[in-house]
């Protein structure tokens, strides 16, 4: 696979390795423990080791990769505790984000994630988990841009990446559950309670923790 040319000269190679890369990872075709050689991966894309090495660091940071000496890097296999650590950063996150878009949102805003809810509606109707872990994603996304931040956008959208990757399971029977504390979260944000919609979206993303396991049991 060669990469494909910028398209304009502030998207660097590497910035394209990164991207291709993470696309390969949130997908699944680079699996867990993986070892990857900067110098297969420069030939596969067709590009130098400097980008492939600038797009690892990157990659590394983001909680993907693990530079392994003399070897190149490695898909990280996470522990529960890594998962549960970064469940952690998921709540403080969006509940954070809950709680200022109570006092931010916009008419718009409010139709928006009120739509949204209503689509959630009908794939826990249909028991449809892909759909609905689909729009699931929409959801909170929306209500992160309701909070009209644009660096708390970027640190979830970031944290939304890593969540993709730990791949952790939803049982199907907690949708109706989860469907009920979406509405929740829109009821306090509608009502500018900005503690009640913080409250609710923390226990909302605690779930995790439960279908991630218990890290105790690692030891």
């Amino acid at each position: 696979m060669t990469l494909l040319q910028p398209s304009t000269p502030r998207v660097s190679k590497a910035d394209l390795v990164f991207e291709e890369l993470r696309r390969q990872l949130l997908a699944g075709e680079r699996k867990a423990g993986e070892v990857l050689s900067t110098y297969t991966l420069a030939e596969e894309f067709g590009v130098s080791r400097r980008p492939v090495m600038d797009a690892v660091a990157r990659l590394q940071g983001a909680g993907f990769l693990e530079v392994v000496s003399q070897v190149g890097c490695r898909v990280i296999v996470p522990s529960v505790r890594d998962v549960h650590n970064h469940i952690d950063i998921m709540i403080a996150l969006n509940a954070f984000a809950a709680k200022v878009a109570a006092e931010r949102i916009t008419p718009a805003g409010l139709d928006r994630l009120q739509d949204i809810c209503d689509e959630l509606d009908t794939h826990v109707a249909n028991a449809d988990l892909q759909a609905f872990d689909r729009v699931n994603v929409t959801f909170h996304r929306a209500v992160v841009a309701a909070a009209e931040n644009p660096r708390l956008e970027v640190l979830t959208e970031q944290a939304w990446d890593l969540a993709v990757f730990f791949r952790y399971p939803r049982p199907l029977d907690m949708l109706p559950q989860l469907q009920q504390e979406h509405r929740d979260i829109l009821a306090a944000i509608r009502t500018g309670d900005g503690e009640a919609a913080y409250r609710f979206a923390e226990c909302h993303q605690t779930h995790s923790k439960e279908w991630a396991g218990d890290p105790d049991k690692e030891r």
